[in-house]
């Protein structure tokens, strides 16, 4: 098995168990990280509006929308893609899932001054988690079978990812989150994706013309 099938798993796992493992053992470095993440996000109040619609984009319950359809489309598109398309259907389960158990083991009270709205405990962020699972995979599953050029990939991914960057900073704007909670998120995304990744790669896939590397 290739090196590059394992890297993301990796990274997210080492990452998110870094974030959470500090959190429950009241780890001194997390309160100087997250006044200094606080601090930065409140740079970016003339952004507001924008930020609010990013958060009311990245709404845990359209995320599933997004999934249906990405799922459906890609189905009824090409057989080669079916498996793809399983692979965020995973992914988006999962990650929900241990995200929702996590909040409850952790049980991390949100940041003072957050939105009415905003309930439930704060670590980990599940408006970060599902947009990240989705743009994650993106980036690492669909966007290299479809998309040949590297430059042009790179531009793309870059544009995901600031569009990700946007959504963790708007939670941490609005005092929804901390930003040991988002960054929790991204690590566990990865994580997931790295996972969904392993899987396809060793998924037969059928004859040498339907089948796609991951």
């Amino acid at each position: 098995m290739h090196k590059e099938h394992n890297t993301s798993l990796y990274l997210g796992l080492i990452g998110f168990l870094i974030f959470c493992s500090s959190l429950v053992l009241h780890a001194g470095w997390i309160g100087s990280f997250d006044q200094m993440g606080q601090d930065f996000a409140q740079n970016f109040d003339r952004f507001e509006q924008i930020l609010t619609t990013a958060t009311l984009i990245a709404e845990p319950k359209f995320d599933l929308v997004y999934m249906a359809i990405i799922v459906a489309g890609l189905f009824f598109l090409k057989k080669k893609f079916r498996l793809p398309a399983l692979s965020l259907a995973f992914a988006l389960i999962l990650g929900d899932g241990i995200g929702t158990i996590v909040k409850k083991v952790v049980h991390r009270a949100r940041p003072i001054g957050h939105l009415s709205e905003d309930t439930g405990f704060s670590f980990p962020s599940g408006h970060v988690l599902g947009m990240a699972i989705i743009i994650f995979w993106l980036i690492l599953i669909f966007l290299p079978i479809i998309v040949k050029k590297m430059a042009f990939r790179l531009i793309i991914d870059l544009l995901l990812l600031f569009a990700l960057a946007i959504v963790m900073i708007s939670r941490v704007y609005l005092l929804a989150h901390y930003p040991s909670d988002v960054f929790g998120s991204f690590f566990l995304a990865l994580a997931v994706i790295g996972l969904a990744k392993l899987i396809l790669h060793l998924v037969p896939h059928g004859n040498r013309t339907n089948r796609i590397n991951y």
